[in-house]
């Protein structure tokens, strides 16, 4: 009586007919009728063929010095439930005969203690790994051709949608109701600018909108990186993608797979205020409250933050100038300063944001568009008639047309518009903390210098010179949209007056807009 470990394996590229437990039966089976005992099983399910017996997970331990000690006979259904895969059923079977071990596949009848039986089974190997070649091509060609029809693929479905029958056959995406609403809100932090950190953690602490579970599998709630996922995602544009590109028709257009969740200006917003600020972590404790927008009053250098023993002793220095002697800035004086400068200079000005009307990634559909383009043309040259040559060119000439216009998103910046959120800085600023404040100045490339022009004693706060620096171009947005400039300082509005082209002044008095202020405008 001889020691059987027993071969199963079901592979997850076919729906095979013979389930595991009837490959089982069979071993059983056999192993009773020839009086042998069965004393362990490899079971591999969802695992290919074309993985080498080595590597598989079951069987791999049990090809090894320490593991081959237990069994004597290795039985399997069929030659394919080892390996689809002729280098490697023949690396296994030269590891059998090195090893003293045998081999029995029932449907099979090999025997490999003979010359016959070891031609057989190379013969045999062979045909699997063809069999396997074809299988991997159908399944491929299959998968372009949902892809080209816009037909689910099957896997998982993106958040927010689930598979349901399609008219006609097949599988689509449907939009799930409960996954919409926890979508919907992640766009809409997006849309405010919230980093993918602030947006997971907020998500977790919200009890209807935890994630412990999803497509049947246990979670650890959500992370930056899955924020991140999605709000990158164009599948949720309703696209269909292929390893995170768009699958274009013979006209170079999207394809089309199932209702968006978020239009494509929407995306476009959250694409450019991403590629602002970049993927952020968690803010590190020791992070100044104004990392990225203090900078040095003469060298324009990022100030660096200092911490004292006492709170309110923390200061901003520079590291460049003048081996720092004499300038730091007491912290909390030039917060607070800070603060009533946002509140007070641009705390009406609208928050505007830069939306382009084509997606960030037209070079990447322009470079799919000149694919799509060769593979067309590449077939030219085999067409047996003429209507068919006709049908191919009508088809080159749609998608050189949807090149010329992904060359003319790629390269013009007409698509560029600033558009009114509906909330000014000063709103937005209340709502946040220290850190969604940073975000917001940084974002916004809005800058803050400051000096100390007074020392601080004992008794005295000390006196600063600060300046709250406004990008030119969001100046000039502001101004198109009929902004008028809050009351502010004399000197501040004043400097603002005088930093204008003599062109800008002119525009700005011919729009009927309010003046800054006459007896500036008088002084300028």
């Amino acid at each position: 009586m001889a020691r059987v470990l027993g071969r199963v394996r079901i592979s997850r590229l076919t729906e095979e007919s013979t389930s595991i437990q009837r490959q089982r039966d069979l071993i059983e089976d056999w192993a009773s009728k020839n009086g042998h005992e069965i004393v362990a099983w490899a079971e591999d399910a969802d695992v290919s063929g074309s993985v080498s017996p080595f590597d598989a997970p079951a069987l791999g331990r049990f090809l090894t010095e320490e593991g081959s000690r237990g069994w004597d006979i290795m039985v399997a259904w069929k030659l394919d439930r080892l390996a689809r895969n002729a280098v490697n059923m023949h690396k296994l079977f030269g590891w059998i005969q090195e090893n003293d071990k045998q081999l029995v596949c029932i449907s099979d009848n090999i025997d490999l203690s003979t010359w016959v039986g070891r031609l057989v089974a190379g013969v045999i190997a062979g045909v699997a790994e063809g069999e396997l070649e074809n299988l991997t091509d159908r399944v491929s060609a299959g998968m372009r051709e949902l892809r080209q029809t816009g037909r689910f693929q099957g896997g998982a479905a993106p958040f927010g949608y689930k598979s349901a029958p399609k008219e006609g056959g097949g599988r689509t995406l449907v939009k799930d109701p409960e996954q919409q609403e926890v979508l919907q809100w992640i766009f809409e932090q997006a849309l405010k600018n919230r980093t993918f950190v602030q947006i997971a953690e907020d998500l977790n602490s919200n009890r209807n909108f935890a994630r412990n579970e999803y497509n049947g599998k246990t979670t650890q709630g959500w992370h930056a990186t899955t924020i991140a996922a999605i709000l990158k995602n164009k599948a949720y544009l309703g696209w269909t993608t292929y390893e995170g590109k768009p699958v274009l028709d013979n006209n170079g257009e999207p394809v089309k797979r199932c209702e968006p969740s978020i239009s494509v200006e929407d995306f476009n917003r959250i694409q450019e205020l991403c590629s602002r600020r970049g993927f952020r972590g968690r803010a590190s404790p020791k992070m100044s409250p104004l990392h990225g927008v203090i900078e040095c009053w003469e060298c324009g250098h990022n100030l660096h933050y200092h911490r004292m023993k006492t709170e309110t002793a923390h200061n901003y220095w520079c590291r460049y100038h003048e081996n720092r002697k004499g300038k730091s800035i007491n912290a909390k004086v030039a917060e607070d300063r800070l603060d009533e400068l946002v509140r007070d200079l641009i705390g009406e000005l609208p928050i505007l944001e830069k939306r382009i009307s084509t997606i960030r990634s037209s070079e990447e559909e322009l470079e799919e568009a000149r694919a799509t383009y060769r593979e067309i043309a590449s077939f030219l040259s085999t067409v047996p008639d003429e209507a068919s040559r006709k049908t191919i060119f009508e088809q080159l000439e749609n998608v050189n047309r949807r090149i010329q216009e992904l060359e003319k998103a790629v390269h013009s910046t007409d698509g560029t518009e600033w558009v009114d959120t509906g909330v000014t800085f000063g709103q937005r600023w209340e709502e946040l903390d220290a850190e969604g404040r940073r975000l917001l100045l940084t974002s916004a490339g809005i800058r803050y210098r400051a000096r100390t022009i007074v020392k601080g004693t004992r008794w005295t706060l000390p006196i600063l010179e600060t300046e709250l620096i406004v990008p030119e171009e969001l100046q000039l947005a502001a101004r198109t949209k009929g902004f008028n400039l809050p009351e502010i300082e004399r000197r501040q509005r004043q400097q603002w007056w005088e930093s204008l082209t003599e062109e800008e002044r002119q525009a700005w008095l011919d729009s009927g807009l309010e003046t800054p202020g006459s007896e500036e405008a008088e002084n300028a």
